[in-house]
C-alpha cells in the first residue's frame, strides 16, 4: 500500500473519529443554544445546530435541495481528492495531509447532515462581528485548505520533482 494511501485513510479517519466524538460530548452535556466562556470575547463553547450552510447562505433553500446540496458538493470533492490522490504517485507530503484533513472534515460534516439534516457547531469565536460557530470538521477543513493553498504556493517559487 503506498503510503499517501495510508496517510489518507489514517488521518481522515481521526479527523472524522474526533468530530464525532466532540459533537457527541457537546451534544450531550450542553442544552441547544448553551454557551460556556472559554476566553472572555474570544472563544466560548456554544452547542448550535447549522441548517442553512456557512453564513445561513442557503437559508431561503428548500430543506430537500438543502440537503442534496450539502451531501453532494463534499461528495464530488472527495471522489476528485480520491481521483488525484490515486493518479498522482509523487504526490508532496504537504498535499496528502491538506487533502486527507479536507476529506475527514467533508466526511465529518456529511454524517450529520445524513444524520441530523443540520451540522453541530460548538467553537463560538466571539471576537467575529456574525458568528456562527464551527466544529472540529469545519477546522480540519479549512486548516487541510490552507496547507494545499502553501503548497500550490510553494510549488510555484520552487522547482519541485513532487506535485503539488
Amino acid at each position: 500500500m503506498r503510503i499517501q494511501y495510508l496517510i489518507l485513510l489514517t488521518l481522515s479517519g481521526f479527523v472524522v473519529a474526533l468530530d464525532q466524538v466532540t459533537k457527541l460530548y457537546v451534544s450531550s452535556h450542553y442544552l441547544l443554544g448553551q454557551t460556556l466562556v472559554i476566553l472572555e470575547n474570544v472563544l466560548h463553547v456554544t452547542y448550535s445546530k447549522n441548517v442553512a450552510g456557512m453564513f445561513d447562505m442557503f437559508q431561503s433553500v428548500s430543506e430537500g435541495i438543502r440537503l442534496f446540496f450539502f451531501l453532494l458538493i463534499p461528495a464530488i470533492a472527495i471522489v476528485f481528492i480520491l481521483g488525484v490522490v490515486i493518479k498522482y504517485k509523487n504526490l508532496a507530503l504537504g498535499s496528502t495531509i491538506g487533502f486527507s484533513l479536507i476529506v475527514g472534515g467533508a466526511l465529518g460534516n456529511m454524517l450529520d447532515r445524513i444524520r441530523f439534516q443540520s451540522v453541530i457547531g460548538f467553537l463560538d469565536f466571539a471576537f467575529l462581528p456574525k458568528r456562527h460557530p464551527m466544529n472540529v470538521a469545519d477546522f480540519f477543513l479549512l486548516l487541510g485548505g490552507a496547507i494545499l493553498f502553501v503548497c500550490i504556493v510553494r510549488s510555484k517559487f520552487l522547482a519541485q520533482d513532487k506535485i503539488l
